[in-house]
């Protein structure tokens, strides 16, 4: 920046001007940033995830750091506050449910925007309590942020888990981002190469997840557009190091954008068990990679990738156009991931990092050759050193780099700094266990240095000092140019006095060695002095008045405004809506163009003190229709006005008269006034019209001879009242409301009259009579309104009396139970056996006690149900009885649609139908009294409608090929049928149920028919199956040629008739061959030397009783129906 040397800064603009530079700052800065953008990948829970932690590292100033999920209003904002050259860490593992990325192929609103007040450098660790499956991921600010993408990944070790596939996190940093996503391998939820998009707000994120732990189909080269900036972060969980001893490692970093990766990369062998692997992904087609000089491979598109495997300590790599480098390393068989920073024009001079634990640290330094010598660790120059330091391969000593164990230096859990006094450095780092987790990331600049432009302010006045500054950077030169051809060196630079037309953009570039710096710019504004304004108001003005003043507007300057009780904000007018005597005074303005100032302008404002009225007359009280007056204290030279308490103008007067007042009068009478051109201030007071007490009647009932008189009058008023009596003459009894008369007689009968008085407004006197009550008989009736002395009635039934006598007759009930009612009719409701007993009535007339009245009640408690027995399920057409019995004397009532009514404990039922069965009601009655009437139902079984009985044994003869049938003689579908199957051996099984089967084998089969209960109606019977040969063919030529076709003459059929005979004779009548049983017979199957070709004659008797059996031979079809055997000859042709 621009160090300007300002004397006249506004604080707005000074605001302005250091946020405008602050985000310009960003971006040069990377990994040392005041502004990161990360979201965290889903880490598998099982293999270790928790806790995680951001860490924060200072430089020379301490910074306030804010970590927030702008998307998530339930996430806490911390703020952590890190000392200058420090470090700090948060831990995340109360919220690692709203900071882990997932599910995937999800809008979520887990994204971390971290910001600071200085820089800091900034990486996120997973630090499991387990030691297994650790990474850090080092934030890089500004650099990495972009919008275009290719994702890197490695292709070499397969996930571990099912549950842990490589993936890649994306978190938008401003509202409404559009980001086009085209996979190179499946993903959750897409397939590869269909690019697809999604929408997201600052702070959301979203997950592409690989759909397969091989490492063939992790998703590197996945292209990913934006059309606003984004972050990336990459993860490969639990890789399976199988090849350097099995042992399974977490993998990720967050990534940068197209326009941060280089063409050359520096990468230095870790500590596997076996060599590293570099991943190269190409931004451009045909892209050759070359290693330590030699070009190893081509890359001829964008899905390509190659793999270099590194066995020496360190490589150079160089490409032909951009490329990602990805470093997969570790120590032992746990590897880490990290992705290399371009080593042209890059590097940091100072490094921070946190060893996370007292595991196996290892440092990788990577300088140009001749800062070797010149790093200091904490501050101690002796650690590191020159003869550390090898030349890398392929760079003709340009380079050196270390691999240095660190593990009896480096601080656990402390701040350690790596610092370098003329060279910028690249630094990596291994932490952990050979065999339970390893840590691996880089943490120097990725991208080129760039100028910061330091300016206090870039608004100056005509004729203010000008000084241009940047930061200071290592070898760097410092080229100036401006406006009007001006140009110079140096830093700082002294330009002088400034004009008007110095005015513009000034720029500051330059180069280091051969690496050029990104410029810097400044706009410089320069603005002349103002003249002095003018003021514009009243200059006398009223106390409590509003005060308004103003001068002519101006556009983009700033008002200055001053008077006797402070300032003012920034306008071309200020006004105060009621003035005070503060406010009295000298009031000034000056105008602020861009911090160039006015002379100032005075004007002098007069306040009038202001006068009150006073009314004289005190807070009053009058009477309903009573005339009153109001005064205030005369003011000389004053006018007034006068309101009621409706607002409505009274007078202009000193004084005003109220006549003929009413209560609705009630209330704040004012009056206003003006004196010397001011209002005056107004006084009120509360007038109070009380409303004249109202008589609305006297009770005064009539007792009896002898008892207490109470007089009491019922009157309206707005409070308490004096009551007070007076006798037939007139002359006053006392007061007091109620009047008791102690014991009333004859005399007492007479004329009275009482008044009220309220607050000295009275009422009256209202004249009444007294008298006296002689007494009388009461009468207790029933619901007929007839005399009743006794009563009978069931539990539970409804019981009304009613209470005649004189009018005014106060009434008092009392019996059983406690009962009791002041009711003249009485009605109990649901009565109980214990409400039996007398009920009395009393009452009185007055305070006249009348003669009583009593009544006699029973009340027969309702007899218990009954218990019924002998529903159970019956058969159509039985003899049947129910039973009930009764817990007491009474009778037991049935009910039945089909039977109708019967009474007695047992009920008997002969033949019952079908019609019988259901409901049956049933209750005990006693005392007219019934019991809850009970149910039961009676189920009843139908008979079958045909009744099957025994059969058999049916003879059922089939042909060998059929099946037959056996249907049952006698069937109902309320049959249940179940059949056996039993053999020629009698072994018998189960074979099957229904009315009908299907005879699979010769033998007897039984079927047994149940209805089952109640009925219990069973048969059964047998099918005796047997198999009849009803077809037989006679071959008439044979061709016995050995070749298993047509070899002989044989009846095999003729097994169904046992001890059948063949006989067979040559032309000359010989026989030639003969079996006696030629059914089981293999038949005549003669050799060439037995027979030759030619016609032989055959005779054969079928050992045959009975049945119809259908013969084909040369002669056609026959059918034999007689009994007893067949004799079959004819002629047979042998051919060879």
């Amino acid at each position: 920046m621009i160090d300007l040397n300002l004397k006249r800064l506004s604080p707005l603009v000074y605001l302005v001007l250091m946020a405008c530079l602050l985000s310009g700052l960003s971006r040069v800065q990377a990994q040392v940033d005041t502004e990161f953008w990360f979201v965290a990948p889903e880490v598998w829970a099982n293999h270790g995830d928790s806790p995680t932690l951001l860490r924060f590292a200072t430089f020379d100033q301490a910074a306030i750091v804010t970590v927030e999920q702008p998307a998530n209003g339930t996430f806490p904002t911390q703020t952590i506050s890190v000392p200058a050259n420090s470090v700090s860490s948060l831990n995340l593992a109360p919220w690692l449910s709203l900071v882990e990325n997932k599910p995937a192929n999800t809008v979520l609103t887990k994204g971390l925007k971290i910001t600071s007040t200085a820089l800091i450098q900034a990486y996120y660790e997973v630090n499991p309590s387990n030691n297994l499956n650790p990474d850090i991921y080092a934030l890089k600010g500004a650099n990495a942020l972009g919008t275009a993408f290719f994702v890197p990944f490695q292709n070499y070790l397969n996930n571990g888990y099912t549950q842990s596939p490589a993936g890649f996190d994306i978190v938008a940093t401003e509202d409404n981002t559009t980001i086009e996503i085209t996979p190179r391998k499946p993903i959750v939820g897409h397939p590869q190469n269909v690019t697809f998009t999604i929408t997201l707000d600052a702070g959301e994120t979203w997950s592409g997840r690989a759909t397969s732990t091989a490492a063939s189909q992790h998703p590197f080269g996945t292209v990913v557009n934006s059309d606003k900036p984004i972050a990336i972060t990459i993860s490969d969980d639990s890789l399976n190091g199988t090849p350097y001893g099995g042992c399974a490692d977490l993998f990720g970093d967050q990534i940068v954008p197209i326009d941060i990766v280089g063409t050359e990369y520096i990468a230095i062998k870790g500590n596997l068990n076996g060599p590293d692997k570099v991943f190269f992904i190409p931004t451009e087609a045909n892209t050759t990679i070359s290693v330590n000089g030699n070009v190893v491979t081509t890359l001829n598109n964008l899905t390509s990738i190659y793999s270099h495997t590194l066995y020496a300590n360190s490589a150079y790599y160089e490409a032909s156009s951009p490329v990602y480098a990805l470093h997969l390393t570790g120590f032992g068989c746990e590897v880490g991931g990290a992705l290399l920073p371009p080593i042209v024009c890059t590097g940091s001079q100072e490094v921070a990092f946190i060893r996370s634990t007292n595991e196996f640290i290892g440092l990788k330094i990577l300088v140009p050759a001749g800062g070797e010598d010149d790093f200091e660790f904490n501050g101690n120059p002796a650690l590191i050193n020159a003869n550390q330091f090898s030349n890398v391969p392929g760079t003709d000593g340009e380079w050196k780099y270390a691999n240095i164990t660190a593990s009896s230096f480096v601080p656990q859990l402390s701040a350690s700094r790596l610092y370098n006094s003329t060279s910028n450095f690249h630094l990596g780092i291994i932490n952990g266990g050979a065999s339970s987790g390893t840590r691996y990331g880089y943490f120097s600049n990725y991208a080129a240095q760039a100028y910061i432009v330091q300016v206090d302010d870039n608004t100056l006045c005509e004729g203010d000092e000008l000084e241009l500054e940047s930061n200071l950077l290592f070898g760097a030169t410092y080229d100036w140019t401006g406006p009007n051809g001006f140009s110079g060196q140096g830093n700082p630079f002294p330009f002088g006095e400034v004009g008007l037309g110095d005015a513009g953009e000034y720029i500051v570039s330059g180069f280091v060695g051969a690496c050029p710096i990104e410029n810097d710019t400044l706009n410089l504004l320069v603005y002349p002095f103002p003249e002095a304004p003018e003021i514009s108001g009243d200059s006398v003005v009223c106390e409590g008045a509003p005060l308004v003043l103003s001068t002519t507007p101006l556009e983009t300057v700033q008002y200055q405004w001053a008077g006797p009780d402070g300032f003012y904000p920034s306008a071309d007018s200020i006004a105060e809506a009621s003035v005070t005597l503060d406010n009295d005074g000298i009031y000034t303005l000056v105008v602020n163009d861009h911090g160039c100032l006015s002379p100032p302008t005075l004007f002098d404002v007069e306040v009038i003190p202001q006068q009150a009225l006073n009314i004289s007359t005190d807070d009053a009280t009058w009477c309903q229709t009573e005339n009153f007056t109001l005064e205030a204290l005369p003011i000389a030279g004053a006018a007034y006005a006068w309101t009621n308490p409706d607002g409505q103008a009274m007078g202009n007067q000193v004084g005003v008269q109220v006549n003929n007042s009413q209560p609705e009068d009630s209330g704040w009478y004012t009056v206003q006034g003006e004196a010397e051109g001011c209002p005056l201030l107004p006084d009120s007071t509360w007038v109070e019209i009380i409303e004249n007490p109202v008589i609305q009647s006297v009770d005064a009932p009539a007792v009896c001879l002898g008892n207490e008189a109470t007089f009491y009058a019922n009157y309206s008023s707005d409070g308490t009242a004096a009551v007070t009596w007076f006798d037939a003459n007139g002359d006053s009894l006392g007061s007091g409301n109620p009047w008791v008369i102690a014991e009333a007689d004859w005399a007492d009968a007479q004329a009275y009259s009482v008044s009220v008085n309220y607050l000295g407004c009275i009422a009256g006197p209202e004249a009444f009579d007294f008298s006296l009550v002689p007494q009388q008989s009461l009468d207790i009736l029933d619901a007929n309104g007839s005399p009743i002395e006794a009563d009978q009635i069931c539990q539970g039934d409804e019981w009304i009396l009613d209470g005649n006598g004189p009018d005014g007759t106060a009434w008092l009930w009392n019996g059983p139970a406690n009962f009791n009612s002041s009711a003249q009719s009485v009605t109990l409701n649901n009565v109980q056996p214990d409400e039996s007993g007398w009920y009395v009535v009393n009452g009185a007339v007055g305070t006249c006690p009348m003669l009583p009245d009593s009544v006699y009640l029973d009340v027969f408690p309702t007899p218990a149900p009954p218990v019924l027995s002998g529903f159970t399920e019956i058969c159509e057409g039985s003899d049947w009885s129910l039973s009930a019995e009764a817990a007491s004397d009474g009778t037991i009532h049935w009910f039945h649609p089909y039977w109708g009514a019967f009474t007695g404990e047992t009920w008997p039922l002969d033949a019952v139908p079908l019609g019988a069965a259901g409901t049956y009601e049933v209750y005990v009655m006693e005392s007219n009294c019934p019991s809850t009437v009970v149910t039961a139902e009676l189920e009843i079984a139908p008979l079958p409608e045909v009744i099957a009985g025994n059969f058999g044994p049916i003879e059922v003869e089939h042909c060998p090929d059929n099946t037959p049938a056996l249907d049952l003689p006698e069937w109902d579908p309320l049959y249940a049928v179940e059949w056996t199957y039993t053999d020629s051996d009698e072994n018998t099984i189960e074979f099957g149920e229904g009315p009908g089967m299907v005879a699979l084998y010769d033998g007897v089969y039984t079927a047994f028919l149940n209805t089952g209960a109640p009925c219990n109606l069973t048969a059964e019977g047998t099918f005796d199956v047997t198999t009849v040969l009803c077809a037989l063919v006679v071959p008439n030529i044979i061709s016995p040629n050995q070749d298993a076709q047509n070899e002989r003459f044989a009846l095999p059929d003729l097994t169904y008739f046992p001890f059948s005979t063949c006989r067979i004779f040559n032309r000359w009548g010989q026989v030639v061959y003969e079996s006696q049983d030629f059914g089981n017979a293999a038949g005549w199957e003669p050799t060439p030397e037995e027979a030759v070709e030619g016609t032989y004659y055959y005779e054969v008797v079928i050992n045959r009783n009975e049945g119809d059996l259908s013969i084909t031979d040369e002669n056609g079809t026959t059918t034999f129906t007689e009994p007893g055997p067949i004799r079959l000859f004819g002629s047979l042709t042998l051919v060879r």
